[in-house]
Order: structure tokens, then C-alpha cells, then sequence
């Protein structure tokens, strides 16, 4: 643990996000299905919310009219770039390229040769 907060060997998941063209509709689901919590975060140009599972940060979730619905899961790796050419080395397509997430750290998305979507996360090291 850094700073109060989990650190993840590499390769494991640690993060999960719902992509809903009606999130409202999907916190409503959810929250009556296991009792989850949504709530809304100022994101400039998304709506994007933290979900709560037993009183803990759990996951997000954002209105994405865009895609598809679908959670989305985040591998933490050490090096986002190196993760994601070595990804598309092995088969992946490249989906989206090293992406800041301000003072939290970078991902980038990813297919892998079955199609399956995955991030990859490299958060910031204090």
C-alpha cells in the first residue's frame, strides 16, 4: 500500500468501468440489483460516476452513447507504452493510444486477438 492507497503487481486487474448509453438507467439497474451507490464526479465533457459496493469505491461507470454497452477492465502494467506495443506485437489492435488520466496516470485500450476489449493501466508512481 502507497499513500493509504492498493498497489497491484503487474498484470492484475484493479479497476473496472461501465460504459452505458443510459447511465442513469444503468445505476437504477444496479443499484437495485446488489444495492450499489452511484456517484456523479465533475468530469469536464463526460458523465462519469464512482460506484460504492459495501460503503467502498468499487468501480465507475460513464455515459457513453458512443459504443456498445460493456464493463471495461483495467490491467495495471508498468509502462503503458511498452505494454501496448508489446500487446499489438502479440495480435492486438490498438484501440486507443497512452491516455492521461490528470494526476492519476495513463492508459490505453486494447482488443486482443480474440476481439476481447481490456485497458491498460500505468498509474502515477509516488
Amino acid at each position: 500500500m502507497t499513500d493509504g492507497k492498493p498497489t497491484y503487481a503487474p498484470g492484475t486487474p484493479l479497476w473496472i468501468d461501465l460504459g452505458s448509453p443510459d447511465l442513469p438507467g444503468s445505476a437504477r439497474f444496479y443499484s437495485e440489483l446488489f444495492g450499489w451507490k452511484f456517484e456523479d464526479l465533475p468530469v469536464p465533457g463526460m458523465q462519469y460516476a464512482m460506484v460504492h459496493t459495501g460503503g467502498e469505491q468499487g468501480s465507475g461507470a460513464m455515459n457513453d452513447a458512443d459504443v456498445s454497452p460493456m464493463w471495461l477492465t483495467y490491467i495495471n502494467v508498468d509502462n503503458v507504452i511498452e505494454a501496448t506495443a508489446r500487446a499489438a506485437k502479440l495480435g492486438a489492435k490498438v484501440l486507443t493510444t497512452k491516455t492521461e488520466v490528470k494526476d492519476m496516470g495513463w492508459f490505453a485500450v486494447i482488443d486482443d486477438p480474440t476481439g476481447a476489449r481490456l485497458a491498460l493501466w500505468e498509474p502515477v508512481k509516488k
